[in-house]
């Protein structure tokens, strides 16, 4: 799969056969696998097997998951 991202604004393009995004605390948040024949498999946070998941990656974090009021376009382009 091909991994597009941003930061800054400037974007960049990773090729990757897995991808796991974490948050700025450095906790797994969601997970993307690619599989044969270009199907992709994936996760978030708080899904029943997310840490199964990880593990299967390699990955030995366990993750928090809190629910928290989604913040507005508004508020989020404010951000930026």
């Amino acid at each position: 799969m091909r991994v597009k991202t941003q930061h800054f604004l400037q974007p960049g393009i990773v090729d990757a056969h897995s991808v796991i995004v974490e948050n700025a605390a450095g906790q797994p948040i969601f997970i993307a696998i690619e599989g044969d024949g270009g199907s992709v498999i994936t996760a978030q946070a708080g899904d029943p097997d997310f840490a199964g998941m990880l593990k299967t990656l390699g990955v030995d974090k366990t993750t928090m998951v809190y629910n928290m009021k989604p913040k507005s376009i508004e508020e989020m382009k404010a951000l930026f």
